[in-house]
């Protein structure tokens, strides 16, 4: 580990900037370097002074967050990247995971979790704030069950999605309301639904497809 990490903040609302920055120079081995409130007041400050670090607030930017990480990996590859969010459904960190954020922390978090998810980052490991963990195996679940959906299973979802009541489902793809209820009833299950509500919003997030030939 470097004897002095260097750590710049990004974030629009600079009451926060005064926590963070305590918490820094109070530490060992970390250094405050700086901050800013726009993206690119932070693309700027990223080439000019080589932080370490960056602390990236999302709510600085004014264009999609791969985007910015993406323009940010190729002005700076060497940065590490540890995005602050406000809430557990803020942005998605699979993507964002990929695209190159290096971690993500809550800002409810404590200070000790900070500093804990800064040396983490600067020693290479990815860093998750453990109730978004959660959230993102979840996810990893969720999508394993969405590849294995049949066309057909993916059409009727598609039907949910649009509004179609069970008797309507059934006659355009011709089944019986009975069988409709129970493969809803199988998908609620598989998909972790409760109910009819949850399985459409689910299925509306993750854009099921509308196969055009079914299985039958």
């Amino acid at each position: 580990m470097s004897p002095t990490i260097r750590v710049c903040l990004a974030d629009r609302h600079r009451l926060l900037h005064v926590g963070i920055e305590t918490i820094i120079k109070q530490t060992e081995y970390l250094t405050f370097s700086g901050s800013t409130t726009t993206e690119e007041g932070t693309l700027h400050f990223c080439q000019i002074y080589h932080p370490h670090l960056l602390l990236l607030a999302l709510n600085i930017l004014s264009q999609p967050a791969t985007a910015f990480v993406t323009t940010l990996r190729q002005e700076c590859p060497a940065i590490k990247l540890l995005i602050l969010l406000s809430d557990t459904h803020e942005t998605n960190i699979h993507t964002l995971l990929g695209s190159g954020a290096n971690g993500f922390i809550l800002k409810s978090e404590s200070p000790d979790r900070l500093v804990e998810a800064i040396h983490s980052v600067i020693q290479g490991e990815d860093w998750v704030s453990p109730s978004l963990l959660r959230i993102l195996l979840a996810t990893q679940n969720l999508n394993l069950v969405l590849s294995t959906l049949t066309d057909r299973e993916k059409q009727l979802l598609s039907l949910l999605v649009a509004g179609r009541t069970d008797r309507q489902i059934g006659e355009e793809l011709h089944l019986s309301e009975r069988t409709v209820r129970r493969i809803l009833s199988r998908l609620y299950q598989r998909l972790g639904a409760k109910n009819r509500a949850e399985a459409t919003f689910i299925a509306g997030q993750n854009q099921i497809p509308d196969p055009a030939s079914p299985s039958l």
